[in-house]
């Protein structure tokens, strides 16, 4: 179901009415008795044998349309290029197409980001569609499909090149996100598909709060609370070692008013800890729940309107967005926020960064036991972002497969500058963002973690050390890093620091390395200077063996368990007609029982009147859907 709904209470009201209006005339809602679940199949066998080279040129120039995003230039990316300004129709990747694939990229429109999707909206209305586009959403994607607008990539899948293909796509860890694009053996996008379990929760704290009012780091969820009512007691303590905040500023918890939301600065991970999860589906006695009328949620909204009565929640946290608390988070009012893998470097940096907050240092702990049970992040069997797309009737289909290839081997390969030359570097106007056509190789996420981990240990104990005076150069804007990289190559320590990918350097190495020799010399954030404050976020969520992401990987090859949402199918039938509902009826109640606006004792009302319209259609389509699921999942074995 879709999140992030405005609340609206009027309408909530009205809309209430009429549904159960309708739903008492009606006797019940129908649940659609023609839906079928979608039958995935098995893709085609490769027709290319061994020894296809993936970056093999076309003998003419192919010429494909395709619409450009005018992102904002980061880094060393110039202004010009080619004698005019750069941008999505006029930069290193396009030339690198056409010169090493024979692929001419026209643009038939550049927009902002924000104008992608009614645009494209309206090229699929027009039936204007350009040969190659991203589709950001899974309703846009089944419209495309469902109306015979794009073409069946299952040959085109095999020309990707082995790492794309087999470490990517055919990873049982991945593969389910690959199979919610097929249908009956037929491919129709190249997903974009995340590691599912980089949306596990963390707790994040403020380790200097604890030793101002003289806590442990806690172990168990009433251990964390006993210290959330620490801050709130001890609030002018806490002020006082911030410039520019009050007693009444401090915020023990911070969370934003999305419940529903899954990220930083959200209540998933106290939700989690309760065994639950909005908009959730959980396998129970061989069949799904619906999370949002379980008891496990009854009891963590009774948890949450406790913790709000008692102060320890934002009195307008109901008012607040994800910028808010990290405003807060910054300024140093929170104490404890729950988040990704990636919380460290958004939005903790920006706290350890500030100079009004010279003490701000921030410890992650996983989601502590409650009442001695073990407290299980929530994660997805698959998680998408974007669907890679070719319009029906293009001739060359597999092109969008090559320039997957070419954007990987230009932005992921360790030869790219040898092979390409300064059309591989942001210097020679090669920005990833502007690539129309392109794949994340999401595993390098977790390849790249065990690798820093591994370089920085070996570095660590053979003795490498950065001079202080290399540290105080490092803080100037015109420290050469190029140059300190290049000493490194060909320095004592050469063969333990040339084991780092080139994108390592700057993505791990540069600040990650003076952060951890800091921390591994004593110092506290008060006493590290810029260069070594900012690597926190960097090590933190990249680097250290017990950060975010070696959260990720343990999740991720099984040493450590979460709980799972089952359901990652596309929307059925029930979730399109009355998802929208469902959710604004969902969040004005859950938030009126944190306000305490509505009391639990109507809690029976609730889950009645959600069931009725609409709740039960979704829950027995979403179950046909897992038994289907499990049938053709068992004949596959």
């Amino acid at each position: 179901m879709k999140r992030y709904k405005m609340i609206k209470p009027a309408a909530i009201l009205l809309a209430v009415l009429m549904l159960g209006a309708s739903a008492a005339a009606c006797g019940s809602v129908s649940i659609y008795e023609d839906y079928e679940v979608i039958d995935p199949g098995t893709l085609p066998e490769n027709p290319l044998g061994d020894d296809y080279d993936p970056l093999e040129p076309y003998d003419e120039t192919v010429t494909i349309h395709v619409l450009g995003i005018n992102y904002d230039r980061i880094g060393n990316v110039p202004e010009t290029y080619n004698g005019a300004a750069s941008g999505p129709a006029n930069n290193a990747f396009n030339d690198a197409a056409l010169r090493y694939l024979n692929i001419e990229l026209e643009y038939d429109a550049v927009l902002t980001s924000g104008n992608y999707d009614q645009r494209l909206e309206m090229l699929i209305a027009s039936n204007e569609l350009p040969d190659m586009f991203v589709v950001n959403d899974a309703m846009t994607f089944s419209k495309l499909r469902n109306n015979g607008l794009i073409e069946d990539l299952g040959t085109s899948f095999w020309y990707l090149n082995e790492a794309l293909r087999e470490n990517y796509y055919l990873d049982d860890l991945y593969y389910p996100g690959l199979e919610t694009c097929m249908q009956e053996g037929k491919l129709y996008a190249f997903p974009g598909v995340n590691n599912p379990n980089e949306s596990a929760q963390k707790l994040y704290i403020r380790k200097d709060w604890l030793d101002l009012v003289g806590k442990e780091v806690p172990a168990t969820y009433e251990e964390l609370i006993d210290a959330a009512r620490a801050f709130r007691d001890n609030a002018a303590t806490i002020a006082a070692a911030s410039q520019g905040i009050a007693a009444g500023d401090i915020i023990p918890i911070g969370i934003t008013k999305e419940l529903a939301a899954q990220g930083n600065n959200t209540a998933s991970g106290l939700f989690n800890i309760f065994g639950t999860q909005p908009n959730a589906f959980f396998e129970k006695n061989g069949e799904l729940i619906d999370a949002n009328t379980s008891d496990e949620m009854k009891e963590a909204l009774a948890e949450l309107r406790r913790l709000y009565e008692e102060g320890l929640i934002s009195k307008e946290f109901y008012t607040e967005l994800d910028g808010n608390v990290t405003s807060d988070i910054t300024a140093g009012k929170i104490g404890i926020v729950s988040g990704m893998w990636h919380a460290a470097s958004y939005p903790l940096q920006s706290s350890v960064s500030n100079a009004y907050t010279p003490d701000a240092e921030w410890i992650a702990i996983e989601l502590p036991p409650k009442d001695g049970v073990q407290s299980l992040p929530v994660v997805d069997v698959a998680n998408l972002g974007s669907y890679i797309v070719v319009r029906r009737g293009f001739e060359h289909p597999e092109a969008a497969a090559k320039l997957c290839n070419l954007f990987y081997d230009m932005f992921y390969s360790d030869e790219a500058q040898d092979k390409y030359g300064s059309l591989a570097t942001p210097e020679g106007g090669f920005f990833y963002s502007w690539v129309p056509v392109k794949l994340w190789y999401t595993p390098y996420s977790m390849d790249s973690y065990y690798r820093l981990e591994e370089v920085f240990e070996e570095l660590w104990d053979a003795g490498f050390r950065i001079p202080e005076s290399t540290l105080t150069a490092m803080c100037e804007d015109g420290f050469d890093w190029q140059a300190w990289y290049a000493q490194m190559e060909s320095g004592d320590h050469a063969d333990i620091f040339n084991k780092l990918w080139i994108r390592e350097r700057d993505n791990g190495f540069k600040y990650g390395y003076p952060y951890m020799q800091a921390v591994r010399s004593g110092k506290g954030t008060a006493d590290m200077n810029s260069v070594e404050k900012n690597g926190y976020g960097i090590y933190e969520q990249t680097i250290d063996p017990n950060g975010g992401y070696s959260y990720v990987a343990e999740l991720s090859t099984g040493e450590k368990a979460g709980r799972v949402n089952a359901f990652y199918g596309e929307r059925t039938p029930a979730q399109q007609t009355y998802g929208d509902w469902l959710d604004t009826y969902m969040d004005e109640f859950f938030l009126g029982v944190i306000l305490g606006e509505k009391s639990l004792d109507e809690w029976d009302t609730f889950v009645d009147t959600y069931n009725k319209n609409g709740g039960s259609a979704v829950l027995e389509q979403v179950n046909r859907w897992y038994d289907a699921h499990r049938v053709q999942s068992e004949a596959a074995q």
